[in-house]
Formats: structure tokens, sequence, C-alpha cells
């Protein structure tokens, strides 16, 4: 079984790893470790939301399909984050923006079913490397 990246491509074995220590389960989880990396609960939560729709399911493949400059990208209007993850429209643009200017996303507007949308991608290896440093963990290391 090959496990796919955002990208929709294989992903080396070290990624494969960074990937799991983010999974819990099939569960969408929230974490502090979240709201410490981002400065708030906000961009705590939206992250989480990102990390999940981002990391592949259970058999490897990306729940991603929106394929734009050659990457695959999370296309979802800021009144659907906020359905999903109970922020406000207002919380999700401010987090979003934190979160691009963090570099843990990475942020563009595309045309997406007839409208312009804001798309988001994981940046992961710049994810997984400031939580290991929050939490003291190396990323794919044993102790992750």
């Amino acid at each position: 079984m090959t496990t796919q990246g955002p990208s929709g491509a294989p992903i080396a074995a070290s990624q494969t790893k960074l990937w799991k220590d983010l999974r819990d389960l099939d569960k969408v989880a929230y974490s502090a470790s979240y709201a410490r990396l981002t400065g708030s609960v906000a961009g705590g939560v939206l992250l989480a939301q990102i990390i999940y729709w981002s990391k592949p399911d259970k058999e490897g493949k990306t729940k991603l399909r929106v394929k734009k400059r050659g990457e695959l990208w999370i296309a979802k209007s800021r009144e659907e984050w906020e359905k999903e993850t109970g922020l406000t429209v207002r919380q999700v643009k401010s987090a979003q923006d934190r979160l691009a200017c963090l570099d843990l996303i990475e942020k563009d507007r595309f045309l997406f079913a007839g409208k312009v949308a804001v798309h988001v991608r994981l940046n992961l290896e710049t994810v997984a490397a400031r939580l290991a440093a929050l939490t003291d963990v190396k990323p794919g290391g044993k102790d992750s």
C-alpha cells in the first residue's frame, strides 16, 4: 500500500511517519498544542480541521480532489468551514490569514464551482517541525 500526500503523489516513508504522528484514528481532533502553535484557539481549531482533510485515509489515499498548479488543495468556502468548525466566518478568515502568515498553510484564490474561492494547503513539514519543537518531540522519530 502506497501512501499519497497532498499532491496525490506517493510520499516518502519519513512523511508517512509524519502523517501517522498527526493522525488520531478517524477523529477530527483538536489539540491545545495547535492553539499554542497558532496563537489562538480559533487558529488551532481550523488547523485541526485542515490536518483532518489533508491526512491520508486508512488506505493511504488522499481525501483531497481539487488540483491547482500541480498540487491538491482544500476548496471550501468560509461558510463551509464555519459549519464544520463552529467558528464564525470572521474567525475563519482571521485564522486562515494567521496560519498563512505562520507558513503553516498555503492560501490562494482559484475558481471553484463557478466562483472564486479561497483554497488552502497544509505545509506538513512546517507543522510537524514546529509541533515537535513545541512538544520537544522529533518529527518522524522514535518519540513520536
